[in-house]
Protein backbone atom coordinates (compact mmCIF):
# COMPACT_ATOMS: atom_id res chain seq x y z
CA UNK A 1 0.00 0.00 0.00
CA UNK A 2 1.42 3.52 -0.71
CA UNK A 3 0.22 6.81 1.12
CA UNK A 4 -0.34 9.89 1.30
CA UNK A 5 0.52 11.60 5.06
CA UNK A 6 -1.10 14.89 5.15
CA UNK A 7 -0.28 16.89 7.95
CA UNK A 8 -1.82 20.03 9.71
CA UNK A 9 1.30 21.82 9.77
CA UNK A 10 5.05 21.57 7.92
CA UNK A 11 6.95 20.68 11.46
CA UNK A 12 4.89 17.94 11.87
CA UNK A 13 5.65 16.94 8.56
CA UNK A 14 9.03 17.19 8.69
CA UNK A 15 9.10 15.11 12.69
CA UNK A 16 7.32 12.44 11.02
CA UNK A 17 9.03 11.89 7.63
CA UNK A 18 12.74 12.40 9.20
CA UNK A 19 11.29 9.30 11.33
CA UNK A 20 9.69 7.63 8.22
CA UNK A 21 13.10 7.85 6.91
CA UNK A 22 14.63 6.05 10.17
CA UNK A 23 12.55 3.73 10.36
CA UNK A 24 11.46 3.12 6.66
CA UNK A 25 11.81 -0.94 6.10
CA UNK A 26 9.88 -1.68 9.35
CA UNK A 27 7.08 0.84 8.66
CA UNK A 28 6.88 -0.38 4.69
CA UNK A 29 6.73 -3.80 6.14
CA UNK A 30 3.86 -2.81 8.32
CA UNK A 31 2.13 0.11 6.91
CA UNK A 32 3.02 0.78 3.83
CA UNK A 33 4.96 3.02 1.73
CA UNK A 34 4.35 6.89 2.53
CA UNK A 35 4.91 10.49 0.84
CA UNK A 36 4.10 13.63 2.77
CA UNK A 37 2.77 16.81 2.68
CA UNK A 38 1.71 19.78 5.03
CA UNK A 39 -1.82 21.61 5.22
CA UNK A 40 -1.73 25.35 7.05
CA UNK A 41 -4.33 24.63 9.58
CA UNK A 42 -7.62 24.62 7.78
CA UNK A 43 -8.03 24.89 3.89
CA UNK A 44 -11.54 24.30 3.66
CA UNK A 45 -14.61 25.90 5.12
CA UNK A 46 -18.57 25.50 4.55
CA UNK A 47 -19.90 28.18 2.15
CA UNK A 48 -21.39 31.60 3.27
CA UNK A 49 -24.84 32.85 2.54
CA UNK A 50 -24.26 34.48 -0.28
CA UNK A 51 -22.56 31.13 -2.41
CA UNK A 52 -25.85 29.61 -2.47
CA UNK A 53 -27.83 30.27 -5.22
CA UNK A 54 -30.83 30.64 -2.81
CA UNK A 55 -29.49 33.64 -0.43
CA UNK A 56 -27.40 35.79 -2.89
CA UNK A 57 -29.76 38.90 -3.01
CA UNK A 58 -30.17 41.58 -0.06
CA UNK A 59 -30.20 40.48 3.52
CA UNK A 60 -33.74 42.13 3.58
CA UNK A 61 -35.01 39.41 0.76
CA UNK A 62 -34.04 36.41 2.39
CA UNK A 63 -36.31 34.09 4.18
CA UNK A 64 -35.53 33.17 7.48
CA UNK A 65 -34.20 30.95 8.46
CA UNK A 66 -31.55 29.85 6.27
CA UNK A 67 -30.84 26.51 6.22
CA UNK A 68 -28.88 24.84 3.16
CA UNK A 69 -30.63 21.43 1.84
CA UNK A 70 -26.62 20.27 0.98
CA UNK A 71 -24.09 21.86 3.00
CA UNK A 72 -21.44 22.81 0.64
CA UNK A 73 -17.42 23.39 1.30
CA UNK A 74 -15.02 25.54 -0.64
CA UNK A 75 -11.27 26.37 -0.56
CA UNK A 76 -10.40 28.94 2.03
CA UNK A 77 -9.63 32.02 -0.38
CA UNK A 78 -5.73 31.51 0.08
CA UNK A 79 -3.19 31.31 -2.64
CA UNK A 80 -0.96 29.01 -0.78
CA UNK A 81 -4.29 27.36 0.51
CA UNK A 82 -5.23 26.90 -2.90
CA UNK A 83 -2.70 25.78 -4.19
CA UNK A 84 -2.09 23.22 -1.42
CA UNK A 85 -5.42 21.72 -2.25
CA UNK A 86 -4.77 21.57 -6.06
CA UNK A 87 -1.04 19.82 -5.18
CA UNK A 88 -3.05 17.31 -3.24
CA UNK A 89 -5.57 16.47 -5.60
CA UNK A 90 -3.59 16.08 -8.42
CA UNK A 91 -1.14 14.11 -6.39
CA UNK A 92 -3.68 11.35 -4.87
CA UNK A 93 -4.32 9.41 -7.67
CA UNK A 94 -1.01 7.96 -7.45
CA UNK A 95 -1.86 6.74 -3.71
CA UNK A 96 -4.13 3.79 -2.08
CA UNK A 97 -5.03 5.78 0.93
CA UNK A 98 -4.19 8.81 2.98
CA UNK A 99 -3.06 9.03 6.19
CA UNK A 100 -4.66 11.73 8.56
CA UNK A 101 -1.87 13.70 10.23
CA UNK A 102 -3.93 16.16 12.01
CA UNK A 103 -4.19 17.27 14.97
CA UNK A 104 -6.35 14.67 17.47
CA UNK A 105 -8.47 17.76 19.56
CA UNK A 106 -12.21 18.19 17.41
CA UNK A 107 -10.91 21.01 15.37
CA UNK A 108 -8.27 18.67 13.96
CA UNK A 109 -11.14 16.22 12.63
CA UNK A 110 -12.93 18.78 11.29
CA UNK A 111 -10.08 19.85 9.08
CA UNK A 112 -9.57 16.93 6.98
CA UNK A 113 -13.40 16.09 7.71
CA UNK A 114 -13.85 18.75 5.09
CA UNK A 115 -10.88 18.59 2.79
CA UNK A 116 -12.09 15.42 2.58
CA UNK A 117 -15.83 16.13 1.66
CA UNK A 118 -14.62 18.88 -1.00
CA UNK A 119 -12.57 16.48 -2.60
CA UNK A 120 -15.37 13.63 -2.75
CA UNK A 121 -12.81 10.95 -0.86
CA UNK A 122 -15.23 9.60 1.49
CA UNK A 123 -14.81 6.21 0.13
CA UNK A 124 -10.45 6.58 -0.09
CA UNK A 125 -9.16 4.72 2.24
CA UNK A 126 -7.79 6.65 5.40
CA UNK A 127 -5.57 5.94 8.47
CA UNK A 128 -5.61 7.74 11.53
CA UNK A 129 -2.17 9.14 13.18
CA UNK A 130 -2.89 10.45 16.69
CA UNK A 131 0.44 12.87 17.40
CA UNK A 132 1.34 11.98 21.57
CA UNK A 133 4.28 13.41 21.41
CA UNK A 134 6.93 13.92 18.70
CA UNK A 135 10.02 12.01 20.09
CA UNK A 136 11.11 9.06 17.45
CA UNK A 137 9.80 6.37 19.71
CA UNK A 138 6.72 7.95 19.80
CA UNK A 139 5.90 8.94 16.22
CA UNK A 140 7.12 5.28 15.50
CA UNK A 141 4.91 3.72 18.07
CA UNK A 142 1.69 6.02 16.55
CA UNK A 143 2.67 5.44 12.70
CA UNK A 144 2.96 1.45 13.61
CA UNK A 145 -0.62 1.38 15.75
CA UNK A 146 -2.82 4.02 13.13
CA UNK A 147 -6.62 2.60 12.91
CA UNK A 148 -9.38 3.36 10.08
CA UNK A 149 -9.94 6.77 10.05
CA UNK A 150 -13.80 5.93 9.08
CA UNK A 151 -14.44 3.32 10.94
CA UNK A 152 -13.01 3.87 14.97
CA UNK A 153 -15.94 5.02 17.03
CA UNK A 154 -13.55 7.17 19.04
CA UNK A 155 -12.65 9.05 15.10
CA UNK A 156 -16.14 8.61 13.88
CA UNK A 157 -17.51 10.29 17.29
CA UNK A 158 -15.16 13.16 16.89
CA UNK A 159 -16.17 13.81 12.77
CA UNK A 160 -19.57 13.80 13.88
CA UNK A 161 -19.02 16.10 17.34
CA UNK A 162 -16.77 18.67 14.26
CA UNK A 163 -19.87 18.42 12.06
CA UNK A 164 -22.32 19.08 14.38
CA UNK A 165 -20.94 22.13 16.24
CA UNK A 166 -19.72 23.91 12.74
CA UNK A 167 -23.35 23.47 11.69
CA UNK A 168 -25.09 24.48 14.52
CA UNK A 169 -22.61 27.62 14.86
CA UNK A 170 -23.37 28.61 11.05
CA UNK A 171 -26.74 28.09 11.14
CA UNK A 172 -27.10 30.28 14.51
CA UNK A 173 -24.30 32.87 13.73
CA UNK A 174 -25.14 33.50 10.33
CA UNK A 175 -28.88 33.63 10.59
CA UNK A 176 -28.75 36.09 13.51
CA UNK A 177 -26.25 37.80 12.00
CA UNK A 178 -28.92 38.67 9.42
CA UNK A 179 -31.75 39.03 11.43
CA UNK A 180 -30.43 41.21 14.04
CA UNK A 181 -28.25 43.52 11.45
CA UNK A 182 -31.72 44.48 9.62
CA UNK A 183 -33.65 44.88 12.93
CA UNK A 184 -31.00 47.14 14.33
CA UNK A 185 -30.72 48.87 11.06
CA UNK A 186 -26.29 48.49 12.06
CA UNK A 187 -24.16 45.47 11.72
CA UNK A 188 -24.24 43.44 14.35
CA UNK A 189 -22.35 40.19 14.24
CA UNK A 190 -23.69 37.58 16.62
CA UNK A 191 -22.42 34.03 17.38
CA UNK A 192 -20.97 31.91 19.81
CA UNK A 193 -18.02 32.02 21.55
CA UNK A 194 -16.10 29.32 20.94
CA UNK A 195 -13.27 29.90 23.16
CA UNK A 196 -12.69 32.15 26.24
Amino acid sequence: MKYLFIAEKPSLMRDVHTCYSKHENEIKQKVGEMDFIALSGHVCTNYEPSDYEDWDCAWANITYPMIPDVWKIKVIDSPYKKKTVNEIKKMISGYDGVIVGTDSDVEGYGIYCLLEHYLHWERMPALRFIEHSLTDSEILKSLLSMTDFHKDPVHVRFTESFLLRSRADWLYGMNATCMMTLKMNSLMTVGRVKAP
